[in-house]
């Protein structure tokens, strides 16, 4: 089957390694040293997010025409291999740059207009995306979901592999280790915690973040939870600045659900060492706060 790639070639070799810039130089980009390196890539932003959408209308076209479902389930897997390692670094990365922009306070309103319009667009993306990824997940069923997942995790893991500088700490003294791969900070790091007692750590602030718990608010008065709030349940050194930009907002209205902060963590294996595993770590959170930097 043959998609249009429409997103691939640019993201890969465009924005990734922007993300990874800013990861690396965050409080330099932050202060306005490095302002209009940040500002030269919105249009690559507004390119590729537009990329993503056009491929998910594509696919639901190629969807609609398929023969058989075996077409449509080839369909779904090919498009969600295609988008997932694109979709999240966009938006991180045009998140970083308004909040370049905003934290600077010299430019133009013509330049915040036009990667206010970006934001605007990679956001569309990420939702489109994010339906997507439901749509498909129930056409396809948990098992083959869970397939096209773990494939999508040990691609990433294959291309990014483990080097002193993508190492957040090192290897605690320990009887039991786990190793992460971060997706949102591209970086691996050691932990003592083990998957599920994150996760229980993660639905435990999910139902205080239900129950308003939580004491920090944004203008319109919603309670919410950060990135780096989620960090430092693992560790308070693993924390970034970019952290405290995306996240999850209380929507239930006291609704209580553990599954309001969305994580996941899935294990490949360790290319380095094949009876160990490395533990994907992603979290599916929204850009937040926008109201009280405007």
């Amino acid at each position: 089957m043959n998609l249009v790639p429409v997103v691939k070639k640019h993201t890969d070799k465009i924005v990734k390694p922007v993300m990874k810039f800013y990861i690396l130089h965050q409080s330099a980009i932050l202060t306005g040293g490095t302002i209009g390196f940040s500002l030269a890539t919105t249009v690559t932003t507004i390119r590729n997010a537009r990329g993503i959408i056009e491929t998910i209308d594509t696919a639901k076209q190629m969807i609609a025409e398929a023969k058989d479902d075996n077409e449509k389930h080839n369909i779904y897997v090919a498009t969600i291999k295609r988008l997932a390692p694109q979709a999240i670094p966009i938006i991180i990365f045009q998140s970083a740059t308004i909040a370049c922009a905003i934290t600077a306070k010299k430019q133009s309103d013509k330049k915040i207009s036009n990667m206010t319009e970006a934001l605007t667009l990679a956001n569309n993306a990420i939702a489109g995306y994010k339906a997507f990824q439901k749509e498909a997940e129930e056409a396809l069923g948990e098992e083959k979901a869970k397939e096209v997942k773990d494939a999508v995790n040990k691609e990433e893991i294959a291309k990014n592999p483990q080097t002193e500088s993508n190492t957040a700490n090192d290897p605690p003294i320990a009887n039991q280790i786990y190793k992460y791969w971060d997706d949102f900070a591209s970086r691996y790091f050691y932990s003592t915690q083990s998957p599920s007692q994150i996760r229980e750590r993660v639905q435990n602030l999910s139902i205080a973040l239900d129950k308003g718990d939580i004491n920090q608010q944004d203008s319109a008065g919603r309670n919410y939870v950060t990135y780096n709030d989620i960090y430092r349940l693992i560790d308070t050194k693993l924390k970034v600045t970019a952290g405290d930009d995306w996240g999850w907002y209380d929507d239930r209205r006291g609704q209580l659900d553990e599954s309001t902060i969305d994580i996941e963590i899935s294990p490949i294996e360790d290319p380095k060492d094949p009876d160990s595993m490395v533990w994907v770590f992603r979290m599916y959170g929204d850009s937040i706060k926008w109201g009280k930097r405007w």
